[in-house]
């Protein structure tokens, strides 16, 4: 208004900046909701996740795979592996840390990884 007589130019703007500010609060809701309630990052493909563990050399099967974002761009992942009867401690720490090498290579930051053996029952299977 200083610079010209315009006296709608002042309202227009002000309601501009305001569907401005309002479009972008609405677009970043929808991230942040999927980070409050612990939702599969969009970017993650859990199949393939899946399929790099169930690689790793010893590694029976997988369950209980659940991944989720701290902030959008920090990934968690906690599973279940199972190994065949009598591997030894020393084999599962090759293996849990092949996996997690494995898991770093799809965007995974973080990951806690329990070791079955597959004759051990677990509640969690059908997860």
């Amino acid at each position: 208004m200083h610079f010209t007589s315009a006296l709608f130019l002042d309202p227009a703007l002000s309601v501009l900046l305001t569907l401005f500010v309002l479009w972008r609060v609405v677009c970043n809701l929808r991230t942040t909701v999927r980070i409050f309630l612990q939702s599969v990052p969009e970017a993650m493909d859990v199949a393939a996740v899946e399929r790099v563990v169930r690689a790793v050399p010893g590694v029976c099967s997988v369950h209980d795979l659940h991944v989720w974002s701290m902030d959008g761009q920090y990934n968690v992942l906690t599973l279940h592996v199972v190994v065949a009867n009598g591997t030894t401690a020393a084999e599962m720490v090759r293996i849990k840390q092949q996996c997690r090498d494995a898991l770093r290579g799809q965007n995974v930051h973080h990951s806690t990884i329990e070791i079955e053996t597959a004759d051990e029952c677990c509640e969690l299977e059908g997860c």
